[in-house]
């Protein structure tokens, strides 16, 4: 009886296996179905569909159980899936807090205006861009930014920081009205 029980324990393990899934950061609010393939220990492929949910954050590790290498008798080992994010222009995540740049003309920061955003997830805000507004004004909309993990309907902060855009001037013209306009301005 002592003799089975020391057999069963040496009695190899089957290993866990570690993919890596790319996904783009709109996947992030609502989730993303993958095909993955990867090698076990046998020389076998395996082809899973792998589901990463809304909410996920790059350098989390999501477990699939039983999907891991099989080459020895008893339980499969399971799959482990590092979620990376790939990086998009104008945009950063902070936990369930979303930071879009916009480029708004110069101009119109000086003079106020209304500036249409559209989020990443395809929404349509309204943004007023008071008179005045400085380089890297940063505004919050609670509840349009990254979902949390199984609670897709909770959302963080959208931060819209603002960039000015410089535009160029080619009108000799125009420009000469700029610099009359110059003088009227406070330093």
């Amino acid at each position: 009886n002592n003799f089975h029980d020391i057999f069963r324990q040496q009695r190899p393990r089957n290993r866990d296996i570690t993919i890596a899934a790319k996904i783009d950061i709109k996947d992030v609010f609502t989730g993303k179905n993958l095909i993955a393939n990867y090698r076990l220990n046998s020389g076998r492929v395996e082809t899973v569909t792998i589901d990463i949910p809304a909410g996920a954050r790059d350098g989390d590790t999501i477990r699939f159980q039983g999907l891991g290498d099989d080459s020895f008798g008893g339980p499969r080992g399971n799959l482990f899936v590092k979620v990376k994010i790939m990086e998009a222009k104008n945009y950063a995540i902070d936990g369930t807090t979303l930071y879009q740049e916009i480029s708004v003309n110069v101009v119109d920061m000086i003079t106020g205006t209304v500036y249409n955003v559209t989020t990443l997830d395809d929404k349509n805000l309204s943004i007023r861009i008071p008179p005045g507004t400085k380089a890297n004004t940063k505004f919050n909309i609670p509840g349009y930014g990254i979902p949390r993990l199984h609670e897709k309907e909770k959302r963080g902060n959208l931060i819209i920081i603002v960039s000015p855009h410089i535009p160029k001037v080619q009108d000799q013209n125009v420009l000469r009205k700029l610099k009359k306009l110059r003088k009227n301005l406070d330093n």
